[in-house]
């Protein structure tokens, strides 16, 4: 359960422990604090920092006026919290709860059927400047990579409604795109 305030411990120390649904910590997450603008500068304030194997992160030395906590991961919905009060214990972790965000998963296949293992796998949403044109499509993240039996899955979306294309792009010439899919959907394709 999130505790719905950040508390601040003596010393500055802002401590934060992050967990999926069912308990689990959230190694690797990314943690952001923000606080309003600090006098006289009037620039805001911003630290972030990784989760440990524990999913805890602590920022010794933060500011007192902190308002926002984001926290994001790699397969989850983000999370962003406002509206923080001190705690004067040292030994408070702030818990945030991360849930599992919409999937998308496939089979990538060789034009002779077998898989196509270790192809990059990319996503377009509609409405992106890519969108309809994937063999132009070769800077972004990869996603997800087919494995040994041409297996992918793309995690972390975080609409059910909005629609995208899939791309699995060994270069430029040897590419193949899904038609339309929502989250939630499976996919099959096949490589030139």
């Amino acid at each position: 359960q999130d505790c719905g305030e950040l508390e601040l411990a003596p010393g500055g120390n802002i401590n934060v422990r992050v967990v999926d649904s069912e308990d689990t910590p959230v190694e690797n997450a990314t943690v952001s604090l923000l606080a309003d603008p600090v006098e006289p500068v009037g620039t805001l304030y911003f630290q972030t920092g990784k989760a440990n194997q524990g999913g805890e992160i602590s920022f010794p030395n933060s500011l007192i006026q902190l308002h926002q906590l984001k926290v994001t991961a790699p397969g989850f919905l983000t999370k962003e919290l406002e509206g923080y009060q001190p705690n004067p214990s040292k030994d408070y972790w702030n818990h945030v709860t991360l849930e599992r965000g919409f999937s998308i998963r496939g089979l990538v296949l060789e034009a002779d059927r077998s898989p196509a293992v270790d192809t990059p796998i990319y996503i377009i949403r509609k409405g992106h400047t890519a969108f309809n044109r994937p063999h132009r499509f070769d800077r972004g993240t990869v996603l997800a990579r087919a494995d040994a039996k041409g297996h992918f899955e793309i995690t972390g979306l975080e609409d059910l409604n909005s629609e995208y294309q899939i791309i699995a792009r060994r270069s430029s010439t040897v590419w193949a795109a899904t038609d339309l899919i929502k989250a939630g959907s499976e996919v099959s394709i096949s490589l030139p």
